[in-house]
């Protein structure tokens, strides 16, 4: 049995809407052109800088970069003070 579909209805705008950001959204945004704006790109020499900075081998700054897991747990077991920022090379969304 076929459904009955009139063929006379409106076509629906097959434009999606863009919705805008929510408080949350606009707030994480700030946040990450803030930490863009203040710090600077190391890479995947990410653990090794914070660690000579921890230990005064070189002088302080505001990094972000790239860490393994693995990394980031011998970072955080010997003092070491890190946080993830999730969204740097996000793949998707």
């Amino acid at each position: 049995m076929a459904p009955n579909v009139s063929s006379k209805s409106k076509p629906e705008n097959k434009k999606m809407q863009k919705l805008s950001p929510s408080p949350a959204e606009k707030a994480i945004a700030e946040l990450k052109n803030y930490v863009q704006q203040n710090s600077e790109d190391v890479g995947s020499n990410f653990a090794l800088i914070a660690r000579k900075m921890h230990a005064g081998d070189t002088p302080e700054k505001n990094i972000h970069g790239k860490a393994s897991l693995k990394e980031a747990q011998s970072l955080h077991e010997d003092g070491v003070p890190i946080i993830p920022l999730p969204w740097f090379d996000r793949k998707t969304n």
